[in-house]
C-alpha cells in the first residue's frame, strides 16, 4: 500500500469529566477541504462551457451585413430590396422563384449570388422588407442563397456603389433581371433604355 500524508486529528475530551480519556475523533478540517475542493472544481468546468458556446456563435460585422435583406429608395424605381452594404438586389424573372438563377460562368461573372453560410444562421429584415418573405435556396460551395418572396437575390458587378441600379431591366444570359419590392412584386420598370449582356 502506498504512504499517504496522515489526517490531522483531535482528541476531544469529555467536558463533565476532566480527567477522563479521550472519547472522540474529529476529522471535520479534512472533509470540509474535501468538499471545497469538488466545489471549485464543479464551477470550473461550467464557466468553461459557457466560454466555449459563446465562442461558437460570434457573429462578425461583415457576417451581419452578409445575412441583412433591407430596402432603400434608388431613383423612380422607389423602394427596393437591397443587402447590408446597401447594394441593389436583383431577380432574374424568366427564371422563377425557389431556382438557383445563375449557374453558367458567363453569367457568374455579373450576377453574384446574395449568399450566407448555413452556420451564420436565418437571414434579418431590416428597412421596410418583411420578415416573412426571405428565406433561402440551396446555393454553391455549401452556401445558402438568400430569397425573397421565394426569388434567390444576386447584385450585378457594375453597380459598383449602392444606391444605383444598374442592372434594372438588363437582358443578360437566359433572361431579364429586375429589381424587388418591399412587397415582394418584380419592379419592370426600366431607369434608362435596357441594354444586353449576353
Amino acid at each position: 500500500m502506498s504512504k499517504q500524508d496522515p489526517v490531522p486529528v483531535v482528541l476531544v475530551r469529555d467536558a463533565r469529566s476532566p480527567e477522563a480519556a479521550p472519547t472522540r475523533t474529529v476529522r471535520h478540517a479534512a472533509k470540509r477541504t474535501g468538499v471545497a475542493v469538488s466545489i471549485v472544481t464543479a464551477i470550473l468546468v461550467i464557466s468553461s462551457c459557457g466560454t466555449s458556446t459563446s465562442s461558437r456563435h460570434t457573429t462578425t460585422p461583415a457576417q451581419i451585413a452578409a445575412q441583412t435583406v433591407d430596402t432603400r429608395t434608388i431613383g423612380s424605381l422607389g423602394e427596393v430590396i437591397v443587402n447590408g452594404w446597401g447594394r441593389t438586389l436583383y431577380v432574374l424573372a424568366s427564371v422563377g422563384a425557389d431556382k438557383p438563377s445563375c449557374s453558367s460562368h458567363s453569367c457568374a461573372a455579373l450576377w453574384h449570388p446574395d449568399s450566407a453560410k448555413v452556420s451564420w444562421g436565418i437571414a434579418t429584415a431590416s428597412g421596410h422588407s418583411a420578415k416573412t418573405l426571405i428565406g433561402t435556396v440551396a446555393g454553391p460551395d455549401g452556401t445558402r442563397i438568400i430569397t425573397y418572396a421565394g426569388w434567390p437575390l444576386y447584385t450585378y458587378a457594375g453597380d459598383t456603389a449602392g444606391g444605383v441600379a444598374h442592372g434594372q431591366a438588363l437582358r443578360s444570359g437566359s433572361g431579364v433581371w429586375y429589381v424587388i419590392s418591399p412587397s415582394g412584386k418584380l419592379v419592370r420598370t426600366a431607369t434608362s433604355s435596357p441594354a444586353s449582356k449576353e
